[in-house]
């Protein structure tokens, strides 16, 4: 019994490593600015180019995906995405191949 406990413990923080790593996409926006996003369960870590990454937390949404902070948001369904910075910079982007 304690064998299938132990093995339960180990496949459940495999299962939580996994999540907590996310799946990194990039991006290339039309003003030229590379953006690198890592999707994690209920937000999404973003870098623009060299700047710092900012987390962007979930939003509700009817079909593709959206997340947000203050001053940066980003929106978009299968490899597309608008980017959004202090409300009034929008960038469209599509997914780059590596």
């Amino acid at each position: 019994m304690k064998a299938g406990i132990s093995l339960f413990v180990l496949l459940l923080a495999g299962c939580t490593t996994t999540a907590q790593q996310g799946i990194t996409e990039r991006f290339r926006c039309d003003a030229g600015t590379v953006l690198t996003v890592v999707f994690l369960e209920d937000h999404a870590m973003l870098r623009a180019g060299d700047e710092q990454p900012v987390r962007l937390d979930q939003q509700r949404t009817g079909s593709g995906f959206s997340y947000s902070s203050a001053a940066r948001s980003i929106r978009g369904k299968g490899r597309a995405l608008t980017y959004t910075m202090d409300g009034t910079a929008r960038q469209e982007c599509t997914a780059i191949d590596d």
